[in-house]
């Protein structure tokens, strides 16, 4: 089963499916709590990426941590050198995250928080923005690798149908000699 690219299709638009769901239900939580599109945003980043952030921030600082602790072994580093080697590498990884999550979510809750705004008085319903759900469902399924894992599924079975046309006629051949 962990071989199957069927399976791992279905997992990974289910995956966007989820995520989009998430996207929607933070511009959902924070127009009920009379919040604005900077706590929709903080909602949305936490509840799709929110723990992939924290495992990568404490593998961040794990490393660090011992990377610090196997230069005190060796010899005597200065703390301020330290510190500011630590507070270099943390903006690297600030840059990468805001970039590649805070970003593209913010885009993302953005085109959501402006659709809902014309529906918050009669409420969000299932048929709401139904285009900007579909557009987003796809966006976010692209980001999960689905459409990579559709496009080896279809390079599969069309190698598969063009071996099946070869067999094809090589019995169309023998039969007739």
């Amino acid at each position: 089963m962990r071989q199957s690219r069927a399976v791992k299709l279905l997992v990974d638009m289910g995956g966007g499916l989820y995520k989009m769901r998430k996207v929607i239900f933070a511009v959902e939580a924070a127009t009920t709590a009379n919040g604005g599109f900077g706590f929709a945003l903080l909602v949305a980043v936490l509840a799709v990426d929110g723990t992939t952030l924290t495992r990568r921030a404490m593998h961040w600082v794990e490393a660090k941590v011992e990377k610090f602790r196997a230069k005190q072994r060796r010899k005597r580093v200065p703390l301020g050198r330290s510190l500011s080697t630590l507070f270099s590498a943390g903006g690297r990884g600030a840059q990468q995250t805001l970039l590649t999550t805070v970003l593209p979510i913010g885009a993302v809750t953005a085109l959501v928080w402006i659709a809902a705004s014309s529906e918050w008085i009669s409420g969000i319903t299932d048929d709401s923005f139904l285009f900007l759900r579909a557009a987003l469902l796809a966006l976010f399924i692209w980001r999960a690798g689905a459409l990579d894992e559709l496009a080896r599924i279809h390079v599969e079975s069309m190698e598969m149908a063009d071996q099946v046309c070869k067999f094809d006629q090589a019995m169309s051949k023998a039969k007739a000699s």
